[in-house]
């Protein structure tokens, strides 16, 4: 389990490898009880259909939102001819990275019952996002105007997309699509070919974009949070 605690709801991210007992929901009870300590939330996610998320219900958890991961297969050739500019970022500029992606993504987030268990970027994964030999990230400008990021990993021919964003006061002018546009071109220059990304389903702009791109959902995941 990773737990992501906050002053008034904890995150429990759980990796479940054993069937349904009666001493798993025990034990699973407890660890609940126990991260909780006083706080206001306790928020889960589980696949869709698992037996968590029969069990979180069983305990009082109730649902709260839902998310994607969705799949796009390479084929072709991607070319970007929009009226952005990338600049790669460097190490020495991740305070900057950083910056901007907490102002996107969790300053001004798309309006979301997912948007309460939002967390800053820690500073150790923003550097080795950014210096590490299997992603890039990018500033995107509009002429001189910086109006957003995105950030790509790759291995092999397996490749995703975990940072994509706008700056509030630039969202609704279709630079969205071009964003899209560049990061299928640069993963494909890498040799990819086959791209995951996850999107928040209450995010319905964000889900048209993907889907007109030729996305696919995979996997689907449900949010359940406990009042404490």
């Amino acid at each position: 389990a990773i737990c992501d605690i906050g002053r008034e709801r904890v995150y429990v991210r759980l990796k479940v490898e054993v069937r349904d007992s009666e001493d798993f929901r025990r034990s699973l009870e407890s660890f609940f009880k126990n991260v909780a300590k006083g706080r206001r939330e306790i928020w889960v996610r589980a696949e869709k259909g698992s037996s968590l998320e029969k069990l979180l219900k069983e305990l009082g958890f109730t649902e709260a939102g839902k998310s994607v991961i969705m799949g796009l297969e390479l084929k072709g050739d991607y070319k970007y001819s929009g009226e952005l500019a990338f600049k790669r970022v460097e190490c020495d500029e991740w305070e900057d990275f950083k910056r901007l992606h907490d102002e996107i993504f969790v300053n001004n987030p798309f309006s979301s019952p997912l948007s309460k268990i939002l967390r800053p970027l820690d500073p150790i994964d923003a550097k080795a996002f950014i210096c590490g030999p299997h992603s890039e990230a990018y500033f995107t400008y509009l002429r001189e105007e910086l109006v957003g990021i995105v950030g790509l990993s790759h291995y092999g021919e397996a490749g995703k997309i975990p940072i994509i964003g706008l700056l509030p006061e630039c969202r609704g002018r279709g630079l969205g699509k071009q964003l899209l546009n560049f990061a299928l071109m640069r993963l494909k220059e890498l040799g990819v070919k086959r791209i995951e990304l996850a999107a928040d389903v209450q995010n319905v702009p964000a889900m048209r974009l993907y889907t007109s791109a030729g996305f696919k959902i995979v996997k689907e995941h449900v949010y359940y949070v406990l009042h404490m």
